[in-house]
């Protein structure tokens, strides 16, 4: 039905144009298909766009907190007085990772808790068809 609707639409367009049988189209018709085309490239993009920016604050962000709180060479002190009062290899290594373990999953909290926050926010605003998967 689409396409029949697309044929009569442009045969109206060119009689309204004025246009010779064998002459070119000199405007568009843009069908549902070609539009929802259009919006899966613009958001494959963006979400393109949006993974190498986490990419890159990732980076910074690990080496930023390695150089500051967390490297293991920075907190030898804390190791050593655990060490003294007997813990064992296993429970300062347990530590590190229940401590990256919670920070990964705060930080996967705070996005996703982010992402639904400005879909909900930007479908107020605007007419956008979006929803989340």
């Amino acid at each position: 039905m689409m396409q029949a609707s697309e044929d009569e639409a442009r045969l109206l367009f060119r009689a309204w144009r004025h246009l010779p049988y064998d002459a070119p189209d000199n405007f568009a018709i843009l069908g549902s298909d070609s539009i929802m085309q259009l919006w899966h490239d613009l958001t494959g993009n963006l979400a393109f766009v949006a993974m190498a920016l986490v990419s890159v604050f990732l980076v910074v962000a690990n080496r930023d907190y390695e150089h500051h709180a967390g490297s293991v060479t920075e907190r030898t002190r804390e190791i050593g007085l655990r060490r003294s009062l007997g813990a064992r290899k296993k429970h300062i290594l347990l530590q590190f990772l229940t401590e990256s373990a919670v920070l990964a999953a705060t930080g996967g909290l705070i996005g996703i808790l982010t992402a639904y926050s400005l879909v909900f926010l930007v479908k107020a605003l605007f007419s956008f068809p979006m929803r989340l998967r």
